[in-house]
């Protein structure tokens, strides 16, 4: 169904090479939330339209007037007609960019006479049109057979030697008579070879230019799938079909395919003068050089804080055009530069991004049977009156004071619920309610009579405890207690939440109750309690299993904060 209603959004066919699921959809009255979980990001689409959304949650709310909703995208609200959403794993998108070394396919039917081929392929590869910098592999297929034959890939130590390797042989196999076709009613087998080309996994697919030399056309009309295929790689295509068709039904599927992907078609009595039309470029010429558009890009990722008028006037020179705003705003969305939200982290010294790597590598192969006897334990706000995020409202020009579009707020905030809590790879820990300042008395007494009963009660007397570093856990008064107890502590790097699985508890909490209101603070830690005594284990297994994750995330990102 999804397919069918944004099948030609270029979005959606990017994220179809991924693996996709549904995503989590909460709606309350007129407002929508929309989000993936772990290791998925989040795409939205309309009928001619789409966004990433990526990590974060999309935040929405229905117009009744228009019929329309009213989505923050991350770099504004936009207005979409009809919302559909879908959560792509990563990892498993395509990654093709134009910067990709690239391949010159040049492919011919096996019905034509091998002396055109060869002037064409000559005259093709040496004329003024064609790009050798970056076309630097050339792939060679001969369609239209009986038996389909194999693309080949000539990659040599030159540009002119891969050039001459396909050259030769292409004249040792040249055209075979006893494999063409028998009747004129069998249609050419080009989208085959097509989609075997792309399909081959060659490196050099993505970017690529694809010169095809037909006479037979295609039976085939439903070109869709193809279509998607050569949009998601980004290929060139052209397109030379000699007239009259040696057979097939379908002349007119050539031209679609190479109209719906921005490529180029051409019927012609003789091949060579198809082949070598020189294709006008369509609308008016871009007013920045290459130069420019790679200063932009470069300026941008020297600094991503860079707004585009910074960015401009830095690009600036007085030998070219100054570009617009807009202008620099697209040749940075061309090279997959958009403006986004940026993720708030906190900043992390060397001496701890040090000594989190050291930590995660300590532990990169431990399994869940290694966490079982460890308590994992934090403390967590929640606000009576929704988060201290970022609020937004819609409302027509000249309205802001309007009550009706107001953010009404109470004073200090309306007040909130402080709980410590714990959990281990048996069951869900005690939620404890801190009704005052939280110093070093109320932490002994949350771990003497209530994590410690716990612990022993069901992890057993050889269970570790795992605290953060905050001052009032590391006084000398707590760490007596420790040693008074006997309790075993998990060395833990400062400034590390992201491997900390019990902050991920708390986010389930707070969609949990996300939209659900509370009158007072009483009423507002029954409810925090019900859901996190209603936590299933497989939530817990999830977060135990993701340790190994989290470690090798943070190696990899040398002790910087990561995603989790």
């Amino acid at each position: 169904m999804l397919e069918n209603e944004v099948k030609d959004n270029a979005l959606y066919d990017m994220v179809l090479a991924t693996t996709m699921k549904a995503p989590e959809i909460l709606i309350d009255d007129c407002a929508v939330h929309v989000y993936c979980g772990g290791g998925s990001e989040l795409y939205i689409f309309d009928t001619d339209k789409g966004a990433k959304i990526g990590d974060y949650t999309l935040d929405g709310s229905c117009d009744p007037s228009q019929q329309k909703w009213q989505l923050d995208v991350g770099n504004g609200i936009e207005q979409y007609t009809v919302l559909k959403a879908v959560c792509a794993l990563k990892g498993t998108e395509n990654k093709c960019y134009p910067e990709s070394p690239a391949a010159f396919l040049f492919a011919y039917s096996n019905d034509l006479d091998y002396s055109d081929v060869e002037e064409v392929y000559s005259r093709f590869i040496y004329g003024p049109v064609f790009y050798w910098e970056k076309y630097v592999i050339v792939a060679t297929s001969r369609f239209d057979t009986k038996t389909k034959e194999e693309i080949m890939f000539f990659e040599n130590n030159t540009l002119g030697d891969s050039y001459r390797a396909a050259s030769d042989y292409m004249n040792k196999t040249r055209m075979d008579p006893s494999q063409r076709f028998d009747s004129s009613e069998t249609g050419s087998d080009v989208l085959d070879m097509l989609e075997r080309f792309i399909d081959s996994d060659h490196y050099s697919v993505c970017a690529s230019r694809a010169f095809i030399m037909m006479k037979r056309s295609p039976n085939e009309v439903e070109i869709s799938k193809i279509v998607r295929k050569i949009r998601q790689w980004r290929i060139e295509l052209n397109i030379a079909i000699e007239h009259p068709s040696s057979g097939g039904l379908h002349p007119e599927t050539m031209y679609n395919l190479a109209a719906k992907t921005n490529g180029y078609c051409s019927f012609a009595p003789e091949i060579i003068e198809g082949a070598l039309v020189e294709r006008k470029s369509p609308g008016r010429p871009r007013i920045t050089s290459k130069n420019m558009d790679r200063n932009i890009v470069r300026v941008s990722r020297e600094d991503p804080q860079r707004s585009s008028t910074d960015i401009q006037m830095v690009v600036k020179t007085p030998n070219e055009v100054t570009p617009s705003l807009r202008t620099v705003r697209r040749r940075l969305q061309d090279a997959g530069l958009h403006g986004r939200r940026p993720a708030k982290k906190p900043s992390i010294s060397k001496k701890n991004r040090i000594a989190r790597v050291a930590w995660a590598r300590a532990h990169l192969h431990w399994g869940r049977q290694d966490w079982a006897n460890h308590v994992f334990s934090d403390e967590s706000k929640f606000n009576l009156f929704g988060t201290d995020g970022i609020k937004w409202i819609r409302r027509p020009v000249g309205c802001r004071f309007d009550p009706s579009y107001q953010l009404q707020t109470v004073k200090h905030g309306g007040g909130s619920v402080m709980v410590w809590g714990c959990f281990s790879g048996t069951s869900i820990g005690p939620l404890r309610r801190i009704t005052s300042i939280m110093d070093r008395f109320v932490y002994e007494d949350i771990l003497e009579n209530t994590m410690r009963p716990w612990a022993r009660s069901t992890v057993g007397r050889a269970f570790v405890f795992q605290q953060d570093n905050d001052p009032k856990h590391t006084s000398k008064h707590i760490k007596e207690w420790f040693r008074r107890r006997h309790v075993d502590l998990l060395d833990w790097p400062s400034q590390s939440p992201d491997l900390n699985p019990i902050e991920h508890l708390w986010e389930h909490v707070e969609r949990q109750l996300r939209g659900v209101r509370a009158s007072n603070a009483n009423q507002k830690f029954d409810q925090l309690q019900d859901v996190w005594q209603a936590i299933p284990m497989s939530v817990i297994d999830t977060l135990l299993d993701s340790m190994p994750r989290r470690c090798q995330t943070v190696i990899d990102a040398k002790g910087f904060p990561t995603k989790y």
